[in-house]
């Protein structure tokens, strides 16, 4: 039986360890060993990359089968003008300046996700909880 990792070197300021949870394979749901910004399923050998935090889980043929819809939906989005070239815009979220032409669905989806949240036994980041002020 293959273990957990317990921790892994952080490959940047936006990964700190491996999950607490064991990460399946797509293409074989064998256990993935997490060695830095990498990861290796211990049954079929395939490999995964770590990019700046975000583990890149997705097979090649699934992300040929998306394709057209990612193009698509990334048209409509910039035609929208939703989202921004930045990506600290991303990790600020759901900090957005207040002119920002999302910021009422960021108030109400993390007003949503703080309700969802209420009474349960899961503790909500300090950013969900001082966005609600």
């Amino acid at each position: 039986m293959n273990a957990i990792p317990k921790t892994v070197a952080a490959p940047s300021q936006f990964y700190f360890a491996a999950p607490p949870f064991a990460l399946a394979c797509p293409r074989c749901r064998g256990i993935l060993e997490v060695l830095v910004s990498r990861a290796r399923c211990a049954e079929c050998h395939t490999e995964y990359d770590c990019v700046n935090g975000i583990w890149r889980l997705l097979l090649p043929e699934r992300e040929k089968y998306f394709a057209p819809f990612r193009e698509q939906y990334q048209r409509t989005r910039a035609q929208e003008r939703w989202g921004a070239d930045n990506e600290n815009y991303y990790r600020a979220l759901p900090r957005v300046p207040r002119d920002d032409g999302s910021a009422r669905q960021h108030r109400c989806a993390c007003s949503m996700l703080a309700q969802a949240m209420a009474g349960s036994r899961i503790n909500l980041p300090r950013a969900v909880i001082a966005s609600r002020r």
